[in-house]
């Protein structure tokens, strides 16, 4: 046993040993080697930490672009999470919306973000929708009700009950509220269960979202962001995807 971990830590000193010596070399050259013999070696040394960087990069000023500068020209945006809505149905809703909160839309845009689906979920998706509802960008959520659920209880969304929003919920049936629960993060540690009750109302419990009954809408709920920025306008706006 003992001779076979020499080897290993003999085999791994060679392999070092070997690469400072070939970086002794490349010292001892880099005067005489030409523009591109310089960009090969770079190239097959870091190529890795070359091509991450340049995606981290990409990505960074992708969001201070999208984030920063939309901010100054969006009058409201909703966020719709597997929704099944067409172009003509967006086109329609945005119509219903800009006269409901009387925006100019030549002078101010409507958003109705819909390119975010299980279809085409990835790691890098899921951030995207995270960094949108943490930005402060959000005004209406539209989400199933599991992707609904996990937003309400872990803070995201606006309580309906709260003073400005509870005239959303006159002459809303029951069976239309959603109810969730608080994650409950006294205990510390990462949350690993997602509290779920949202057809029934607990002690713990409140009400974060109405269900929608339009087809291609059906079984998905609408709630509030907790961060929206127009916030004196969300709740006409929610009413707009009630109605419709």
């Amino acid at each position: 046993m003992l001779h076979s971990e020499v080897g290993v830590i003999m085999f791994g000193n060679t392999k070092k040993l070997c690469g400072d010596r070939d970086r002794d070399l490349i010292r001892q050259r880099w005067p005489e080697m030409s523009p591109a013999e310089k960009c090969r070696y770079i190239w097959s040394y870091y190529k890795w930490y070359i091509i991450v960087g340049v995606v981290l990069f990409a990505f960074a000023v992708f969001f201070v672009r999208d984030i920063v500068t939309q901010d100054t020209e969006e009058a409201f945006y909703v966020m719709v999470l597997d929704g099944d809505l067409d172009t003509e149905e967006i086109a329609d809703l945005k119509e219903l919306l800009s006269a409901k909160l009387e925006i100019d839309t030549e002078e101010y845009e409507l958003v109705i973000e819909t390119s975010y689906s299980d279809q085409n979920s990835t790691m890098q998706t899921e951030a995207t929708v995270a960094t949108y509802m943490q930005s402060g960008r959000v005004d209406l959520l539209l989400a199933p009700e599991d992707k609904f659920n996990t937003y309400a209880a872990t803070g995201y969304l606006q309580a309906l009950t709260a003073d400005g929003y509870e005239e959303l919920l006159d002459g809303v049936s029951e069976e239309c509220l959603f109810w969730a629960e608080q994650v409950d993060y006294s205990s510390g540690g990462a949350v690993t269960e997602i509290p779920a009750n949202p057809h029934e109302q607990t002690d713990a419990s409140d009400c974060y979202g109405i269900y929608l009954t339009n087809d291609s809408l059906e079984g998905m709920v609408a709630g509030i962001m907790i961060n929206a920025p127009h916030g004196e306008q969300t709740a006409d706006g929610m009413r707009v995807f009630l109605e419709y």
